[in-house]
């Protein structure tokens, strides 16, 4: 970890003077990104540190401790360490090569249209914002919660939001049967899904409703649910 924080400085003024060399020598503010660089690097260090840590070897995030984990290294330790991809020098060479690749393609050249640019970067996805059919990779779909009806749901604080979604944490999150039994109760199920078949049975005595419940649905949803339940709940029914 010593040895990456002490990288830093160094490969972010390289960074800075290739930079300046691709645009030939100019006069450019670059402090924002080489503080940026510098700080990404210098935090890998606590991150390698701890993941020694975890591993039971010294830290090496201060120079007693370095020293100590230069004594002790072995091959055990360089197998340990690349299991979890500690960056080398090489590794951070690499990284901030491609980070001024990107940082010079992403520069405009003087006389660029950069209004119009910034125009057409606002105005298209506002254009979608506007309508209800939004196209991604070719493909149109309908989608209320989106564009202006989401926007005005968000001003206007609206109570009851179209096809709201809920996302949760499960206690267990590896469960299939605790999933199913928290999608059982949360989705709504009528008294015809847990059937097999209702049906009006006319006699010269009288008439009545034939129910076939499916148990095995409702072993299936998880429900707490009994035939005696069912039952009254089709008895309590007002317009039964």
């Amino acid at each position: 970890p010593t040895e990456i924080v002490a990288l830093a400085g160094p490969l972010s003024e390289r960074f800075v003077s290739w930079v300046r060399e691709s645009h030939g020598n100019a006069e450019l503010d670059v402090r924002q990104i080489e503080d940026d660089v510098n700080g990404y690097i210098q935090g890998l260090g606590p991150i390698v540190a701890d993941r020694r840590d975890q591993l039971g070897l010294p830290r090496g995030d201060t120079p007693e401790s370095a020293a100590a984990a230069l004594k002790e290294a072995n091959v055990e330790t360089n197998l340990a360490l690349s299991d979890v991809a500690v960056p080398t020098q090489m590794h951070l060479e690499a990284f901030i090569n491609r980070c001024a690749l990107k940082y010079v393609g992403a520069m405009q050249m003087p006389g660029e249209a950069v209004g119009a640019v910034a125009a057409q970067s606002i105005a298209e996805p506002a254009t979608q914002m506007t309508l209800k059919t939004f196209h991604f990779a070719g493909v149109a779909s309908m989608n209320v919660t989106l564009g202006v009806p989401r926007i005005k749901e968000i001003i206007n604080a609206a109570k009851n939001i179209s096809t709201p979604i809920i996302t949760c944490t499960l206690n267990q999150p590896y469960s299939e049967v605790s999933a199913r039994i928290v999608k059982g109760r949360i989705e709504p199920t009528t008294f015809g899904d847990l059937c097999l078949y209702i049906k009006e049975v006319y006699e010269p005595s009288g008439c009545f409703l034939s129910v076939k419940v499916d148990l095995h649905t409702i072993q299936k949803l998880q429900l707490e649910v009994t035939v005696e339940n069912m039952k009254q709940a089709l008895l309590n029914h007002k317009n039964l």
